[in-house]
Protein backbone atom coordinates (compact mmCIF):
# COMPACT_ATOMS: atom_id res chain seq x y z
CA UNK A 1 0.00 0.00 0.00
CA UNK A 2 3.09 2.33 1.17
CA UNK A 3 4.64 1.83 -2.71
CA UNK A 4 0.81 2.80 -4.34
CA UNK A 5 0.87 5.92 -2.36
CA UNK A 6 4.25 7.19 -3.47
CA UNK A 7 6.04 9.59 -1.56
CA UNK A 8 2.98 12.05 -1.04
CA UNK A 9 1.82 10.42 2.21
CA UNK A 10 5.19 10.49 4.40
CA UNK A 11 3.65 9.66 7.16
CA UNK A 12 2.63 6.15 6.18
CA UNK A 13 4.34 3.24 6.98
CA UNK A 14 4.15 -0.21 8.21
CA UNK A 15 4.53 -2.18 11.45
CA UNK A 16 7.15 -5.12 12.02
CA UNK A 17 4.20 -7.18 11.25
CA UNK A 18 3.49 -5.89 7.57
CA UNK A 19 0.35 -4.24 8.57
CA UNK A 20 0.19 -0.32 7.34
CA UNK A 21 -0.15 2.16 9.68
CA UNK A 22 -0.59 5.82 9.57
CA UNK A 23 2.34 8.15 12.21
CA UNK A 24 1.86 11.37 12.92
CA UNK A 25 5.05 13.02 15.24
CA UNK A 26 3.75 16.20 17.57
CA UNK A 27 5.34 18.54 20.02
CA UNK A 28 3.53 18.39 23.40
CA UNK A 29 4.70 19.19 26.97
CA UNK A 30 6.40 16.50 28.72
CA UNK A 31 7.07 17.66 32.18
CA UNK A 32 9.09 20.68 34.20
CA UNK A 33 12.11 21.80 33.60
CA UNK A 34 14.06 24.15 35.87
CA UNK A 35 16.46 26.62 34.19
CA UNK A 36 19.20 28.90 35.66
CA UNK A 37 22.19 30.93 33.92
CA UNK A 38 24.28 33.57 33.74
CA UNK A 39 25.36 36.09 31.50
CA UNK A 40 29.02 38.13 31.86
CA UNK A 41 29.81 40.75 29.38
CA UNK A 42 33.11 43.40 29.78
CA UNK A 43 33.91 45.44 26.93
CA UNK A 44 36.54 47.85 26.80
CA UNK A 45 37.39 51.19 25.22
CA UNK A 46 41.07 51.40 25.16
CA UNK A 47 40.93 54.45 22.75
CA UNK A 48 38.09 56.45 20.77
CA UNK A 49 39.15 54.13 18.29
CA UNK A 50 39.42 50.59 19.47
CA UNK A 51 37.64 48.41 21.69
CA UNK A 52 37.95 44.90 23.03
CA UNK A 53 35.05 42.46 24.99
CA UNK A 54 34.81 39.39 26.74
CA UNK A 55 31.19 37.29 27.37
CA UNK A 56 30.43 34.38 28.59
CA UNK A 57 27.33 32.24 28.78
CA UNK A 58 26.24 29.80 31.74
CA UNK A 59 23.20 27.60 31.40
CA UNK A 60 22.23 25.00 33.90
CA UNK A 61 19.22 23.03 32.81
CA UNK A 62 17.40 19.95 35.09
CA UNK A 63 14.92 18.52 33.27
CA UNK A 64 13.96 16.40 36.78
CA UNK A 65 12.49 12.67 35.29
CA UNK A 66 12.49 11.90 32.03
CA UNK A 67 9.39 11.03 30.05
CA UNK A 68 9.51 7.25 30.09
CA UNK A 69 10.41 5.91 26.75
CA UNK A 70 11.54 9.41 25.62
CA UNK A 71 14.36 10.12 27.52
CA UNK A 72 16.21 12.42 24.91
CA UNK A 73 13.15 14.57 24.49
CA UNK A 74 13.51 16.91 27.35
CA UNK A 75 16.69 18.96 25.98
CA UNK A 76 17.80 22.69 26.33
CA UNK A 77 19.33 22.50 22.56
CA UNK A 78 22.16 25.03 24.06
CA UNK A 79 24.96 24.72 25.17
CA UNK A 80 25.95 24.75 29.26
CA UNK A 81 28.85 27.03 28.67
CA UNK A 82 29.68 29.59 25.67
CA UNK A 83 32.17 32.13 25.52
CA UNK A 84 33.03 34.94 22.80
CA UNK A 85 35.77 37.57 22.46
CA UNK A 86 36.12 40.79 19.61
CA UNK A 87 38.71 43.63 18.80
CA UNK A 88 37.07 46.27 17.31
CA UNK A 89 38.46 49.20 15.61
CA UNK A 90 36.68 52.28 14.55
CA UNK A 91 38.48 54.64 12.38
CA UNK A 92 37.21 57.94 10.19
CA UNK A 93 35.75 56.26 6.87
CA UNK A 94 35.81 52.73 8.02
CA UNK A 95 35.41 50.37 11.04
CA UNK A 96 36.64 46.13 11.15
CA UNK A 97 35.64 43.46 13.80
CA UNK A 98 37.28 40.41 14.70
CA UNK A 99 35.61 38.31 16.61
CA UNK A 100 35.91 34.49 18.10
CA UNK A 101 33.30 32.33 19.28
CA UNK A 102 33.08 28.97 21.23
CA UNK A 103 30.43 26.75 22.13
CA UNK A 104 30.94 23.52 24.86
CA UNK A 105 29.26 20.75 23.48
CA UNK A 106 25.74 19.86 24.10
CA UNK A 107 22.41 17.29 23.15
CA UNK A 108 20.04 18.42 20.52
CA UNK A 109 16.64 17.03 20.41
CA UNK A 110 13.78 18.72 17.76
CA UNK A 111 11.15 16.35 16.10
CA UNK A 112 13.07 13.69 14.91
CA UNK A 113 16.88 14.94 15.06
CA UNK A 114 18.36 13.74 17.79
CA UNK A 115 22.02 13.67 19.11
CA UNK A 116 25.13 15.31 19.79
CA UNK A 117 26.63 18.79 18.95
CA UNK A 118 30.60 18.71 19.03
CA UNK A 119 32.10 21.96 20.87
CA UNK A 120 33.40 24.33 18.37
CA UNK A 121 34.79 27.81 17.62
CA UNK A 122 34.31 30.21 15.04
CA UNK A 123 36.63 33.65 13.99
CA UNK A 124 34.23 36.19 12.39
CA UNK A 125 35.63 39.07 10.52
CA UNK A 126 33.48 42.24 10.01
CA UNK A 127 34.66 45.49 7.97
CA UNK A 128 32.33 48.61 6.36
CA UNK A 129 34.28 51.24 4.31
CA UNK A 130 32.42 54.59 3.33
CA UNK A 131 32.73 55.81 0.05
CA UNK A 132 31.17 59.73 0.58
CA UNK A 133 28.53 60.58 2.69
CA UNK A 134 25.79 58.37 1.41
CA UNK A 135 27.62 54.99 -0.06
CA UNK A 136 29.64 51.93 1.91
CA UNK A 137 31.06 48.85 1.19
CA UNK A 138 30.48 45.82 4.00
CA UNK A 139 32.10 42.83 4.08
CA UNK A 140 30.97 39.62 6.80
CA UNK A 141 33.31 36.57 6.66
CA UNK A 142 31.61 34.06 9.14
CA UNK A 143 33.88 31.12 10.22
CA UNK A 144 36.73 32.76 8.74
CA UNK A 145 39.32 29.57 9.37
CA UNK A 146 36.89 27.56 7.52
CA UNK A 147 36.01 25.07 10.66
CA UNK A 148 33.37 22.93 9.11
CA UNK A 149 30.72 22.07 12.57
CA UNK A 150 27.28 21.84 12.97
CA UNK A 151 25.31 23.80 15.57
CA UNK A 152 22.62 22.05 15.61
CA UNK A 153 22.10 18.21 14.88
CA UNK A 154 20.78 17.36 11.58
CA UNK A 155 21.38 20.89 10.25
CA UNK A 156 23.47 22.04 7.58
CA UNK A 157 27.41 21.35 7.62
CA UNK A 158 28.77 25.07 7.81
CA UNK A 159 32.00 26.14 6.41
CA UNK A 160 33.06 29.88 5.90
CA UNK A 161 30.95 32.21 4.35
CA UNK A 162 31.76 35.94 3.12
CA UNK A 163 29.10 38.51 2.56
CA UNK A 164 29.45 41.46 0.43
CA UNK A 165 27.08 44.46 1.05
CA UNK A 166 26.23 47.97 -0.78
CA UNK A 167 24.36 50.39 1.64
CA UNK A 168 23.06 53.80 0.64
CA UNK A 169 22.23 56.19 3.29
CA UNK A 170 19.62 59.45 2.27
Amino acid sequence: LKTMLGPTFRFLTTAPDGTPVFVLSSFTNLGDVETQGADLSFRWSASPRWSWSLSYSWLDFDPGTATAGAPDALLANAPEHRAAGEVGYTGNRWDAALVYRWMDDFRWSSDSFRGPVDSYGTVNLFANVALGSHWSLGLAVTNLTDEEHWETFGGDLLARRALGSVTLRW
